[in-house]
């Protein structure tokens, strides 16, 4: 299941999908400033997270379970090699079908 954050959203609440075993992809807009603790704890199917705009503020203990990659898009800012405990990667739309959504 892929869960797309509408842009009114500024904060992800802790725990807030923590437990979704279906969830396997999430793209957060750039209107969040900060994702709680534990927000995609125990979320065992999450494997790609995608963020439109620069790196909100988190605690290494957003994600657990099956690791997955964190996306984030050129020309945003505050992304290291990981996030919340995750490896990061430049998402390149051209390269994939995410382009229409990004």
């Amino acid at each position: 299941m892929e869960v797309l954050i509408p842009n009114s959203v500024i904060g992800i609440d802790r725990w807030a999908f923590g437990g979704c075993t279906g969830l396997t992809e999430v793209v957060i807009p750039n209107s969040v400033i900060s994702i709680g603790d534990r927000a995609f704890y125990e979320c065992t199917g999450l494997t790609e997270v995608y963020f439109r705009g620069n790196a909100p503020k988190v605690t290494d203990r957003v994600f657990s379970g099956k690791k997955g990659t964190v996306y984030y898009l050129d020309g945003t800012t505050g992304w290291g090699d990981t996030f919340g405990g995750w490896p990061t990667a430049l998402y390149q739309p051209a390269l994939s079908s995410k382009a229409e959504e990004m």
